[in-house]
Formats: structure tokens, sequence, C-alpha cells
């Protein structure tokens, strides 16, 4: 008889091949779909013998599960099992027609690397996420250098650590989709919710333009707007830009040597094994420079490439660089690397999909790729759109493979480095006669000869102006404008006698009122996308009803009131999207029953009023019963409001492959949450027990929204009997008379998430016993408002989760226990019942809020622990939340402490009753404790965390921990320690506590934030590189810690509503004023200077004071009347942000003897770093330098001034031309002045050194309030 010990390793390791079996399965499923015709003897045969083969593993355990003793008679059993899955998953993995891309595990091209020199980027990335100081983060690098690829495997990190409730990445590029990002960033904000806090970490990649985009994006940095609960992550290629629109700037660089190697290495099958490749490998991996898009790209096109090709590569890379204007300065090696990937790329069609993914640019959608693709021509020998998308993701499929596309993550959309784009559009280009222009720039339209070869013009936020009247372009085949200034005035011939013209795309654009006939399109058009367009008075009938051969028609975004008539005319139309069309109300009968060719209708968030739904005196549209006729429809997306009873019955047909169908009331967001190919919402008044058509398309539902049902008790028995065996995503709220989800014996087999929301009479989930199958891959559940729930599973059921990851439960008034194991307690003798346990071995997150008669997470155990050896978690689980649970004394038995060994997160929230969180005095492994947060627990005893002992004999901190708050204060003074030094250990971690006596651990601590302390007494580790001090009001100058002196890292200060401050340095004599870098002060009401006058007075500031000085800010100090003394040595300065200090007078006190050079009677105060000066709302404010002075900036960027009306001076140095006449600083770009009032006059009022100096500088001026950035988050000033 085996051990319970060799047991569960026979269990693991039969559960451990069944997933393997089913990654495969979910492999091949995805590949045969897309690609039907595809399927070879071998693939036919091969699912059916997995699902024999995973219904016999299931048995097996659910036999196990029955006897709950021992493995030994099944043993032979289990292992025959787990041999034949091991051949079948080795079968499946040696298809060789399936891409990599539909594999797992993806090429290493594909994937993050964590070498060393991109590790300590990454870390110091992770590192400003955790700093509640730091909301801006900006990662700045060369184009290709990995910076998408950097903050994706951030975004995996910070998921993995939880350290935000939602994590969004947003790639913006040069032209931005805005009100595509704006839209998921406000559905995650609206979504989302945490037990504690709501935070959101915002991830924009490819940042172009300055503030101007995160305005657009509606994130400002403006307290009023919410953003308080966001962090942004920034990327962009230019530093400059970066560093305005981040506080924290890292810079991620070229691979080490060795690094390269090794990704080449990786990705091009190691060249070591095979003979006479290394020396090439070697050589061509030191040409790429460390770049590593150069790296990955030129490794996978040589992989599998013969010793001829390698030598042909190295050779090329060795040659004389190309002509830069013709590859838009791409590097060499990179240059090679696509040269030989497009030449693998075998067919034309395949070519021109790459070359259309680069006009279309950065995460652009499939969907404008196919009905590109359609028009062109794209798909020889497909029958219908379903086998042209298959095509289309295989050859999408077959470029990211080869790294000409970025991995996406997304079936949706594809993304394309600028540098691939860049290739494609200088140099593919010139070989298909494309013409392509994403920014105003002249064209030479007359040039003939060049005009007579070009096929296709692409032209991205352009200007008409620069359109002839008549295109010269014979062969012309693609037409695509999208307008920049949002109106179009189409020259009349503009396409005339342009009969080889296929594809005609207008975006964005707003037509003038001219008579639509005077609009004449080829009748031989395939695809017209009129997207986002104001058509105003154009009679958009008169232009398509003529286009006899037209396959896609796509109005989407545009403001179209009325479906013409002429519409019905179209019986080739294949494709037709009226999606956003927020403002059709008419749709005549007979006009969508006539396109009996369509195979996909579009219409979301669009057209609503079918005849079903109106009044019959009042009907004159359309009405469902039209598209029953549509026998080809494969793609609906509809919103039907109406009677249930009147939707006809055969509405959804069996063709329907993807569909996104709303039926009754308002819904706020189209979009899957899951990428469900088949969504289906309901929000009905009635039961639809009669309504076949819907009872028939919830069968094949891959995801379902259930909200407000009426007349059902029990979701599956009622809705589908067959219990929903293709659905995968299931949400149900607001049924007020539902009591159970299920009670069938089969049912959810593929089902991964359940969210359930005041459902307040559901009284069980399950009811009754379930079969072998049924919940098997359910990895995340969600229960919230469900006041009749007692809990969440039967242990029977627990044991079948085999797959879940997250559970998260709150605000459920009645629940007890989470798992009920009552039922395996009765009648069994006390051995049997020791064998009953139930194993989550999956389980990584479980967060309960609120949930006030919570004893116990199961059932048997009430009187003891809230955790114990009947519920095993084995030790995956990462974060535990226990929010609001009143009735717990003790976490979990001592015995369990492996269970949480790999816990990262732990927090506990008001549980008033909680004493312990162990039940004896065992310590707990914590080593990869990252985030403790104990608040409000009042009658914690015992702190049994693990600290390591150093050689001395003191406690250290685990190394991961990151942060501990524990409060209110006496919590602290009432916990027993196991180390009569712990706490001042741990207290370094806490910034919420009243005294700080302590010495802090040394050698980790980089930033550190007292908060309401007296810290004289305070001792400051040496490694501190930012202190913060918030609201200590016992402070009185920065010389009061004088433990500071040590701190030899120490280079920013923040000081923060300390009232007690009247000078930042009491000292004129001071080494922290010589290497601070950045100093931020705010509100401090008695400041008055930065040094105590007297000390200046008797000893004179030292030369290099301030002298490595970067930054300063300073906020609502009302008292201080100027801000640097005489003699300051400001060449390292670079900001200066200066705002609401009422007394201000002069920003830089400047002696006429001794200040710098004198040209011409005037000294010149040089500050040849600065970039940036920023004065707003002070009315005192009289003089920036003195009247004698001027700055010398030759690095200024941009000077904002706002409410400063008594200032009569800007004493900037404008250099004199050979003409006499005033240039302005060589990096000016921005002389800002607000508000509008009062600037005309104030600027009239100005004493110039020049009289042209005030023209000069009106050339810079822009119309723009002070930036967000100018603005301290909340988030920055919360204590």
């Amino acid at each position: 008889m085996f051990a319970h010990k060799d047991q569960s390793n026979v269990i693991k390791v039969l559960r451990k091949q069944i997933a393997d079996l089913e990654d495969e399965k979910e492999s091949v499923k995805r590949y045969t779909e897309d690609f039907p015709n595809s399927k070879t003897e071998e693939l036919k045969k091969w699912p059916k013998k997995t699902s024999e083969l995973i219904e016999k593993a299931h048995d097996l355990l659910e036999d196990v599960g029955k006897r709950g003793k021992s493995l030994f008679q099944l043993r032979k059993k289990a292992e025959q099992i787990c041999k034949d899955i091991a051949a079948h998953v080795q079968e499946a993995r040696g298809f060789s027609d399936i891409p990599l891309s539909y594999r797992q595990e993806k090429v290493a091209a594909n994937r993050f690397e964590d070498f060393e020199s991109r590790s300590g980027v990454l870390k110091d990335i992770m590192e400003a996420l955790r700093s509640p100081g730091i909301n801006k983060i900006g990662v700045y690098g060369k184009p290709g250098m990995g910076k998408t690829m950097m903050v994706r495997e951030v975004k995996r990190r910070a998921e993995q650590e939880r350290l935000f409730d939602a994590v969004l990445v947003a790639t913006v590029g040069r032209n931005p989709d805005l009100p595509r990002i704006q839209d998921e960033i406000a559905r995650v904000s609206n979504e989302q919710t945490g037990l504690i806090e709501d935070k959101v970490l915002v991830i924009l990649d490819d940042l172009w333009e300055p503030g101007s985009s995160l305005e657009l994006l509606g994130i400002n940095g403006k307290e009023e707007d919410k953003v308080v609960s966001y962090k942004l992550l920034l990327t962009s290629r230019d530093r400059d830009l970066v560093s305005h629109t981040s506080e924290t700037q890292i810079e991620i660089g070229s691979l080490a040597w060795g690094d390269a190697w090794s990704l080449f290495k990786k990705i091009a099958d190691d060249p070591d094994k095979s003979r006479g490749l290394p020396f090439y490998a070697n050589e061509i991996t030191k040409k790429c420079e460390g770049l590593p898009i150069a790296v990955a790209t030129l490794a996978n096109a040589l992989r599998r490439r013969n010793l001829i090709e390698w030598k042909t590569t190295l050779r090329k890379l060795q040659s004389l660089p190309f002509d830069q204007q013709n590859s838009s300065q791409i590097p060499q090696s990179l240059y090679s690397a696509i040269e030989l990937h497009c030449s693998g790329l075998k067919s034309n069609e395949l070519q021109q999909i790459f070359l259309l993914c680069s006009l279309l640019g950065r995460n652009a959608t499939i969907q404008n790729l196919l009905k590109y693709g359609i028009g062109l021509g794209l798909f020889p020998g497909v029958k219908s759109i379903e086998e042209a998308r298959a095509q289309l993701l295989n050859s999408v499929t077959k470029l990211t493979d080869s790294s000409l596309l970025l991995d996406s993550g997304s079936s949706l959309y594809f993304d394309m480095h600028d540098l691939v784009r860049d290739f494609a559009t200088s140099t593919v280009s010139k070989e298909y006669g494309v013409l392509a222009l994403t920014e105003d720039a002249p064209i030479n339209w007359s040039h003939m000869e060049a005009m007579e070869s070009i096929k296709w013009i692409y032209l991205s936020n352009g200007d008409t102006s620069l359109l002839p009247d008549e295109l010269k372009c014979p062969k012309l085949t693609f037409f695509h404008f999208s307008e920049k200034s949002s109106s179009l005035a189409s020259p009349p011939n503009l396409f005339r006698d342009k009969e080889g013209l296929k594809v005609l795309s207008l975006s964005k654009i707003k037509f003038l009122p001219i008579p639509s006939s005077s609009i004449s399109l080829p009748k031989n058009l395939c695809t017209l996308c009129l997207d986002q367009v104001k058509l105003g008075a154009i009679n958009i009938g008169t232009i398509v009803g003529e286009l006899e051969n037209l396959q896609v028609l796509s109005l989407a975004g545009s403001d179209l009131g009325e479906l013409p008539m002429q519409m019905g005319q179209l019986t080739k139309l294949k494709l037709l999207d009226l999606s956003d069309c927020t403002e059709l109300k008419v749709i005549p009968p007979g006009v969508l029953s006539n396109l009996s060719g369509l195979e996909e209708l579009y219409m979301r968030n669009s057209f609503v009023q079918w005849a079903e739904g109106i009044e019959e005196h009042e009907n004159q549209n359309a009405s469902l019963a039209e598209l029953e006729p549509l026998e080809l429809l494969t793609t609906m997306e509809v919103h039907v409001i109406c009677n249930i009873q009147k939707i006809p019955e055969g509405l959804f047909s069996e063709n329907l492959a993807r569909f996104k169908v709303f039926l009754g009331g308002r819904w706020n967001h189209w979009n899957s949450s899951w990428g469900s190919p088949k969504l289906l919402k309901l929000k009905l008044d009635a039961g639809i027990s009669s309504c076949h058509s819907i009872r028939k398309l919830l069968k094949k539902t891959n995801e379902l929204h259930l909200e407000g049902l009426i007349g059902v008790k029990n979701v599956v028995n009622e809705l589908d009997e067959e219990g929903f065996q293709e659905l995968k995503y299931l949400c149900v709220q607001d049924g007020l008379e539902i009591q159970h989800i299920v009670s069938v014996e089969h049912a959810f087999p593929v089902l991964e998430v359940i969210f359930l929301r005041n459902l307040e009479n559901m009284e069980k989930i399950c009811h009754g016993p379930l079969g072998a199958g049924s919940f098997r891959k359910l990895r995340l559940i969600t229960i919230e408002c469900c006041n009749k729930l007692k809990n969440l599973f039967s242990a029977s059921i627990a044991r079948q989760l085999q797959q879940l990851q997250e559970i998260r439960v709150k605000h459920c008034s009645d629940m007890e226990e989470t798992i009920d194991d009552k039922e395996q307690e009765s009648g069994n003798s006390p051995e049997e019942r020791e064998g009953h346990i139930v194993e989550l071995i999956t389980l990584r997150s479980l967060k309960l809020q609120r949930l006030p008669k919570l004893i116990s997470f199961n059932s048997s155990y009430r009187k003891m622990t809230f955790f114990n050896k009947k519920v095993v978690f084995s030790s995956n689980l990462e974060e535990l939340q226990l929010c609001s649970i009143e009735r717990i004394s003790t976490i979990w038995h001592n015995s369990m402490i492996s269970c949480f060994e790999k816990l990262k997160i732990l927090i506990i929230h008001d549980c008033k009753d909680l004493q312990y969180l162990l039940s004896s005095s065992v310590e707990s492994d914590s080593e990869g404790m990252i985030q403790l947060l104990l608040p409000k627990l009042k009658s914690l005893r015992r702190f049994p965390l693990y600290l390591p002992q150093v050689e001395n004999g003191q406690p250290s901190p685990p190394p991961s921990l990151k942060q501990i708050i524990v409060w209110p204060h006496e919590c602290w003074k009432s916990l027993e320690w196991d180390h009569p030094n712990a706490e001042r250990v741990l207290l370094q971690f806490c910034g919420r506590y009243h005294s700080f006596p302590f010495k802090l651990g040394e050698g980790r601590i980089k930033r550190l934030e007292l908060t309401d302390i007296d810290v004289e007494n305070t001792w400051v580790p040496p490694s501190v590189q930012e202190l913060v001090l918030n609201g200590c009001n016992y402070l009185r100058s920065l010389n009061d810690i004088s433990s500071t002196k040590d701190a030899e890292e120490l280079k920013c200060y923040r000081i923060w509503d300390c009232n007690g401050v009247k000078c930042v340095f009491s000292s004129s004599i001071n080494l922290l004023a010589q290497k601070l870098e950045a100093l931020d002060l705010f509100s401090l009401e008695n400041l008055e200077a930065l040094f105590e006058a007297e000390a200046i007075t008797k000893s004179p500031l030292p030369p290099d004071t301030f002298s490595s000085l970067k930054t300063i800010s300073v906020r609502y100090c009302h008292k201080i009347k100027t801000l640097f003394p005489f003699g300051m040595n400001l060449q390292s300065l670079e900001e200066i942000r200066i705002g609401d200090c009422l007394q201000m007078e002069e920003i830089i006190v400047w002696d006429a003897e001794e200040g710098g050079g004198e040209k011409e009677g005037v000294i010149q105060l040089i500050l040849p770093k600065l970039k940036s000066l920023e004065l707003k709302d002070m009315p005192a404010l009289k003089s920036i330098c003195g009247r004698r002075a001027v700055m010398v900036c030759d690095s200024l960027v941009e000077i904002w001034i706002d409410n400063c009306e008594s200032l009569r001076r800007i004493p900037l140095y404008l250099p004199l031309l050979d003409n006499g006449q005033p240039s302005p600083p060589p990096s000016l770009q921005q002389f800002n002045v607000w508000p509008q009032a009062w600037g005309g006059y104030w600027l009239e009022s100005l004493e110039w050194d020049h009289p042209n100096a005030r023209a000069v500088l009106l050339r810079f001026r822009k119309f723009t309030p002070i930036p967000g950035r100018f603005e301290m988050s909340l988030n920055q000033r919360r204590r």
C-alpha cells in the first residue's frame, strides 16, 4: 500500500500529464479551426484518441477520490495511462504543419530573456513601481533595444507580484488610435476593484509626442481626474520626451556581448552543434552591436539555413554601409536580416500582406487587413471570408515566426516594429510601386514616369490640398487617405478612369457639401471603407448603388442616419460593417434581405430599432426576420431590444462561427473581456424557455453574460440542459429569482471563469453531485453580494477543481465556510475521514472580504483554525487577503506552514478577533514575502515571521520584503516578538508610527518616507537615496537629522507639510547641499529660506554648494521671499519649478560685483543645463535673477509663466546675429504665457533688453496651461 506522500506524488504526476495533454489539445484545436482544409489523417485521428485518454485519466482520479485510501490496486493502470499520455503528447509535438505560434512555448525571439545586461533595468523599473512616491516612470532607448519586450515582462511580473489590481498595456505609436486606448483605460478603470485600494498600472508603449498624448488619453496628472489610482509606465526612443513626462527615467541600452551571443545561439538552434558555423555565427553576432532586434531577427533568418547563406550574410555585414537615405537609417545587421527574411517569403500574396502590415502601422487590426486583402485578391482559391480569414491568420503567423511581425498577444491585432516597418515602406514598397506618407509632405504628382508605376497610395494624416485634380496612376489598385484637418472636398476627377482600383479607404474625414453625383467611383471596386467619416448631406446610396462588384463595405463610426435603398442592389457584398454608427435609426425593409451573398454583418453599438421592438403604426424599419434568409452568414454582431417571443426561430443559423449578440437593455461594453469569438449577453424581463433560437445559440456560446433574468431559478437546468459544453466564461448578476447555477450531473467541462454578483436568493452554486470533468478547467471564481450563499462548493466538487488559480469572495453576509465537507464526515470511520483531503494544488490567490459569518475555510474544523490540514494548498499560494472576517482568532494550523511558503502578499485587514497567525509558536518561512499589510488588527498577539539571523546573531529582514504596514500604532506595542531586536528590523518598512528610535537595516533601503514622527533620533541608513519627510512638524531643518551626514547615497529630499521648518539647511557648510540632486518642498507654511540667514552671515557658502542640483520644486511656501542665495553653483541645474509662493520676490539673488562674466555691461548667469523654467501663481515676483543679470541657457527647451503679474523682465540672453537681430536660445521650443486674459497686457508691460526680443520669443508662444506634471499627485502626499 502506498503511503499518503507516494499517493500524492502519483496523483500529481497524472494531473501534470493531463495538463500537458490539454495544452496540446488546445494548440491542435486552434490550428485545425483556423485551417480546416489542412487536416492530415494523423491530425484527424489525434483528437479522438485525446478525448479517450483524458476520459480514462479522469475516471481513474474519480476512483481514487471515492476510495480515499491508496492507489495500490490502480497503480499499474495509472502508470500505463501516464505512458500513453506522454506518447500522445509527443506525437502532437511532432506535427510539422502546426506553426510555432500555435504552441504554448514561443520561440526565443518572442520571449523576454533575463540577461545580466537587462536585469538591472528590470530591477530599477520594478523598484520604481513599488515606490509610493513615484507615479510616472519613463523608459527610453534607441529603436530596437527591446523596450516593448521589457514592459511586457514588467507587466507579467507586476501581475505575478500582485502590485496592481489591473495592468493595461497600450501601444501609442506615431499615429495613435486614441479613442480605442481611452475606451480600454475606461473599461479597466470601471471593472476593476481592489480589496483595500484600487491600483491600476497603465503602460503606454512607444510614445512620440509629449504631454499632449497623455492629456488626450485622459491622463493629465490632476487630482480631480482620479488619476491618483494610476501609475504610468512610458516608453519612448526620445530621452527628452521621457524626462518631461515622467518623474524618473531609466535607460535601456545595448546587450552585452555575452548576452547577445547567448540570445543568438538560443534562436539559431545553437550553431556550436553544426560544423563550420560557430565562426560565422560569432562574427555575425558581433556585427549586431548588441541590438536585440538585430540579433533575434538575424538568428531567426539563419535558422536551418546552409553554410553558404551564413557566409553570404556575413559578407554583406562586412561590406560598406548602404545608402542610409534609402534605408531610413536602419542598422546594417537588421537590414540584412529583414532582407533575408523577405527573400524567403515564397508567395507574392505573402509579400503583399507583409507590405500591407507595414502601411497599417503599430497594433493595427486584423479586420482591416482582411478588408483590404479581400479587395486586393490576396487570398486566391478561397470560397468564403471564413477561409480568407484563416489564410490571413496563417500568413500573420508565418510573419510572426520569422520575426517580421511582433507577437501582439491577440488574434485581433498585429504589431510590427518601427524599424521593420521603415524597411518595408522604404525598400519593399519601391519594388511593388507603393507611395506611402504618414505626414504632410509635398508630392510631385506631375512626375509622369514615377506615377505610372504606382499601384498603391497610402496617405495617412494628410492634407487634401496636397491631392491633385486627377490621379495619373493607370495601375492604381489601392488608395487610402485619412485627413488630418477633417474636411474633404474631393476633386471630381480624382478617380476618373481608375477601373483597376480595387480598394478605396477614406478615414476620419468630413465631406463638404457637394453634389453626390459629382463623386464617381470605379464600378470594379471590391472594398470601400468610409470609416469615421462625416457624410453630412452626401447621399451614400448614390455613391455605392452602382458598385455591382463590391464585396466589402465599411461605414464604421460614420454619422450615417439611414441605410439607403440602393444598398440592396449589392448582391455580391460579403462583409457589411456598420459598427459604432450611433446615428443610424432607419433601415428600410427589404435592404438587408436582398444581400444574399452576405457572410459577415457587424452592427455593434449601432442600430437597435428593429421592427419587432416598435409599434406597428410606427414601423418603418427592417425586421429581424430579414436576416433569416441570409444562409451564408457566419459572423453577426447585433443588438436586439424587443419582446423575447418576437425573435424569429431561425435568426441564428447553424453556420454562425463568430457572434456578439446583445439581447435587451443597454450594455456598456461590446468587446469581450476575454477575446471570445462567441459572445452572448442577455438582459431580459421574461423567460426564454419557448425561444428556441436563443436556446440554440446558448449551446455554442463561449462567453455568456446574464443580467436581471426573470423567471429563471436554475441557470443550467433551464437554459441549457446539456450543461453548456462550450462555455468558457460565465457572468451572472442581478437575478433575484436564481437559486442555483447547476444541478445536472455533467456541466461546464471547459468553463474557466465564473463571476456571480447580486444574486440575493442563490443558496448554492451546485445543487447536488457533479460528474467527473465538470468544472475541471475552472481557474477563477468571483462571488459578490450573494447573501444567502453559505459556501462555494462541497468537498467532492472542490477535488475536481484541479486548475483553480484564484478565489475572490466579498460581501456575502451568510457565508459560513468556503468548502462544505460535512457530507464526507458523516458515517465514515476516523481512518476514512483522515483520507478525505481536498487538494487545491494550483490555487495562487485567495481573497475573502466582508464575510461576517465566516468561521473556517472548511466546515469540519470550525472551532479550531481558519485553515487546517483537511484542505491542502500545496505550496503555490502566493497571495492571501482576509478583510473584515470578524470571527476568526487563528489563521492556520502550524502543520500547514509548508502550504504558505511561497506567499508573497499577505493582507489581513480589520479582523477584530484575530490573535495569532499560527496556532503555536512556530516561525513561518517568509523568504519570498514582498508585501505584508496588517491594518486594524487590535487583538493580534504574536507575529511569527521568520527572520534569518546573520553572523552577529541579529535578525535580518526577509530578502524580498518591500513593505510592512501595521496600524494603528498601538498594535506594535502589544505584539510578541521571537527576537529581542526584531522590531527594529521590521520598522524599517513601516511608514505609519509615531516614534522612530531604532536603527534600520543597512544596504537595502533606497527610499525612506517618515510620516508624522519626531525625527530627531532617527537613524537614516547609508543606502538611502531618497528621503521623504511628511507631516513631521517637529522638524526645523535637515540638520536636525544628524545621521544624514553618513548617508553617502542620499541625493533627493522631499519635505511636505512640515510646519516647523523655517530653513532647509541651518548650516552654511553642508555636505548634503553639495551632493544633492533633487529638492522638493511642498506646503511648508513657515519656510523663510533654503539656508539660515545667520549661518550665511557667519560663514559664506562654499563655492560647490548645489553644484550637483538638477531639479528644484517649491510649492505653497508662502513666507519665502528669495530662493537661491548669492553664490550658488548651479551648473547642473536642469529644472526650476516654483509656484503658489505668495511672497516670493526673486528666484536667484545675483550680485553685480561678484557675478559671472560681464558683456556690454550685463552680468551673465550661466546655466548650461537648464531645460525648463516654470513659474506659477506668484503675485509678488518681481525678478528672476536681478536687474542687471541675464541667464545664458543654451539647453533651455521651455518657459512657462502663469499668474506672475508683477514680473517686469524676463532676463533671457538672446545672442545677436550678424545683422544685429536677436536669435532665440538654440534649444527653445515653447514660450508659454497663461491665462490669455492678462497675458497680452503683461507682455506689453515687460522691459526687453532688445526691441525685437519680444517678437523673437512670441514665435514660441502656445496658449497652454502649465502641464499636469507641475501638479504633485495625491498619491505622493497621501498620509
